[in-house]
């Protein structure tokens, strides 16, 4: 009985793979599908994954996947369901927001389902749904260290800022839903800071080891 109960467990143990601030990982699945992980992102899936290729994600993720059966990333606020393709994925509090790369993805948010190809884009928050497509590029920005964004409000952008400089940042809860659209480096919280709050026409000060944002 106690043999059986541990082939047992074997079977359905779950893998975890943690990132910490400013660290990203590429790891590498039993069906040589890649997922790479963004800072302070977990991902967890089990050891029969060759044959149920389910996969739960908090945070951000890339994947490419090797085509075969079905291929699913669950996360808190929706799934992702493919064959065989690649794929950006990013769930930041309240928003889910999905890119494809390659092949079609189609993307579940509650009571809806959206299909997406090729530079098509899908973003979830705040009650909201946001489309729109673009040229497509090889791979998101964040893998070669520098986040992206197009039209997200300022509060995410800070969230991911955070996630990959270590530093708390606070802001006038009025300023929250301002859109930003451009990049910032993962090399230098400086030049990082200017690049968000430049083109918002912020200013930024350091009190204590914590960042200042204010009109």
């Amino acid at each position: 009985m106690l043999a059986f109960f541990g082939l047992y467990h074997f079977f359905i143990a779950q893998n975890d793979v943690v990132t910490d601030f400013g660290k990203s990982r590429v790891i590498t699945l039993a069906d040589n599908s890649k997922v790479s992980l963004n800072a302070k992102s977990t991902l967890s899936y089990g050891n029969l994954l060759a044959y149920k290729r389910t996969l739960q994600l908090q945070g951000e993720a890339f994947f490419e996947v090797e085509k075969g059966s079905p291929f699913t990333v669950q996360t808190a606020l929706g799934e992702v369901l493919v064959l065989g393709t690649k794929f950006n994925v990013v769930t930041i509090d309240d928003l889910f927001e999905v890119k494809c790369y390659e092949g079609k993805v189609k993307v579940f948010h509650q009571s809806q389902s959206t299909i997406l190809t090729p530079g098509e884009s899908v973003r979830f928050y705040n009650g909201t749904v946001e489309n729109w497509a673009e040229t497509s590029s090889v791979k998101p920005t964040w893998i070669s260290g520098e986040s992206s964004f197009k039209k997200v409000p300022i509060r995410y952008v800070i969230t991911q800022f955070q996630n990959q400089y270590n530093v708390a940042v606070k802001y006038p809860k009025h300023i929250e839903n301002i859109k930003f659209t451009g990049t910032f480096t993962h090399k230098d919280a400086n030049v990082a800071l200017q690049s968000i709050c430049l083109p918002l026409q912020l200013k930024w000060s350091k009190n204590s080891g914590t960042i200042i944002l204010s009109e």
